[in-house]
């Protein structure tokens, strides 16, 4: 947010395009007024009516700067289109942009805001570049919208240009999204064409009409809880808290997102632009030198004693970092958790005949959720036994991703009673023992009432 500055009334940034046209070439495009906003410039209105240079007397012209400016006070909502046409006999860049204010006062309108990972990228010691974007209203995040990055790349040594890259940035809580739905959508970029500058532009759509508006800021992912959770702890009913919420482990249930349907918008941003000064030794484009993402969700979602199983469950990473799809997985497997943290290159392998469902050597493309389920030992002299398991990818080049984080699969013969439940039991125990308490009370004061009467002790007050 901006010091001092009420979202509602900042100028928003619906789109922003440069393009070269041809001789007599024309373009169309357009943007979508959502009710949050009133449009700024405008060709065609989505009623159907068109605004030029002789039927709007807001359609300005500045040939000192060289620039068409269309201005509404107010305007519908809906899709709004606009053509650029060239007349002239070569051909020009032309720059659009489409601003607009909030609709209403008080109505905080939703905003996009964008940037990369750095003013400067060290590729040459294997550092990549990260495009960031946060959509949200207010400080309630919009998550399932379309958000598109366009990376402009330097040309190569001649001058030739190279093509732009098109990323799809993912708000999934994998790769180099740190926290699923949270807004904040990014991703990574590995197709570096050398040393130079590159930019970054952001486009968001909820065309499809998947965008939601969150409004349930008490839902804390596990991505915030910590690394390991004592299993015992669990089972005794502690659930890690902060603050007064909950904090959703991995393999619990965690609630339905609620939230109302986003309408449908459009933005348009310039994310700034980030440096490479140099590239690795002996580089050229198009060499794979960049590992696997580091899979930082894997949890397990079920164990059976009785079968001697493991459920594991992750998203699956990409082949540089998050593009593509790794050549193979290495699942590694222990009884200690600090030897599989401190060694865990050395640890024992998963062997493939040990998956009874999932592929070691097929990873999905990434963002697949993948599901493995694996065969363990489990003595039968033992009422209880545990593992822990973490894992990487490489891809074909032979680049291994960094070591996942490590989860712990508890394996008992008998499960243990829930804490209610005991405390149940326990409560009907202790009332039906105190029911038998009295009635033997009653009895035995009955055998000695009968008794003294047969005796005639008249000393019974009955």
């Amino acid at each position: 947010m901006q010091s001092g500055v009420k979202e509602y009334d900042r100028r928003i940034e619906l789109f922003a395009d440069s393009a070269v046209y041809g001789v007599s070439e024309s373009k169309r495009h357009g943007v979508y007024l959502d009710p949050t906003v009133a449009i700024d410039v405008i060709i065609k209105s989505p009623s159907g009516m068109v605004f030029t240079n002789d039927s709007y007397e807001g359609y300005g012209v500045d040939l000192t700067f060289k620039v068409v400016s269309v201005k509404f006070e107010f305007a519908e909502t809906g899709f709004w289109s606009y053509e650029v046409f060239n007349r002239h006999t070569s051909e020009h860049e032309v720059f659009v942009s489409i601003s607009t204010y909030a609709s209403q006062v008080g109505v905080d309108p939703i905003i996009a805001t964008s940037e990369l990972s750095g003013s400067i990228t060290d590729f040459a010691n294997g550092q990549p570049l990260i495009a960031f974007s946060e959509v949200r209203q207010g400080l309630n995040p919009v998550i399932r919208a379309n958000v598109t990055a366009t990376i402009e790349r330097p040309p190569d040594a001649n001058g030739i240009p190279y093509n732009s890259i098109i990323l799809q940035l993912l708000d999934n809580g994998a790769g180099a999204d740190v926290v699923k739905d949270d807004g904040i959508y990014s991703r990574y970029f590995t197709e570096f064409t050398g040393v130079g500058y590159y930019g970054i532009k952001i486009n968001i759509n909820n065309d499809d009409g998947t965008a939601i508006i969150l409004n349930n800021g008490d839902l804390l992912s596990f991505s915030r809880a910590l690394s390991y959770v004592e299993p015992e702890e669990l089972l005794e009913g502690n659930i890690p808290k902060i603050g007064d919420s909950n904090v959703y482990l991995p393999g619990m249930p965690v609630p339905e997102t609620k939230g109302e349907v986003a309408p449908p918008f459009t933005r348009g941003i310039s994310g700034g632009s980030s440096r490479v000064p140099e590239t690795p030794a002996g580089w050229e484009p198009g060499d794979d030198i960049i590992a696997p993402s580091k899979i930082v969700d894997l949890l397990v979602t079920s164990s059976s004693y009785n079968n001697g199983t493991v459920t594991l469950e992750f998203t699956s990473p990409g082949d540089d970092l998050d593009r593509g799809n790794a050549s193979f997985y290495s699942i590694r497997v222990s009884k200690s958790l600090s030897e599989l943290r401190t060694n865990y290159s050395s640890a024992a392998e998963v062997n493939e005949t040990d998956i009874l469902i999932g592929d070691l050597n097929t990873p999905g493309n990434f963002g697949d959720r993948e599901i493995f389920v694996i065969q363990v030992a489990v003595p039968r002299n033992e009422n209880v036994v545990s593992y822990v398991f973490a894992m990487h990818a490489v891809d074909e080049e032979g680049n291994s991703g960094g070591m996942s984080n490590v989860v712990q699969a508890t394996l008992r013969k008998y499960i243990p009673t829930p804490p209610e439940s005991r405390n149940l039991a326990l409560y009907i125990a202790m009332g039906v023992l105190g029911v038998i308490v009295i009635l033997m009370v009653c009895l035995v004061g009955g055998v000695v009432l009968v008794r003294r009467l047969a005796k005639g002790d008249q000393s019974v007050v009955v």
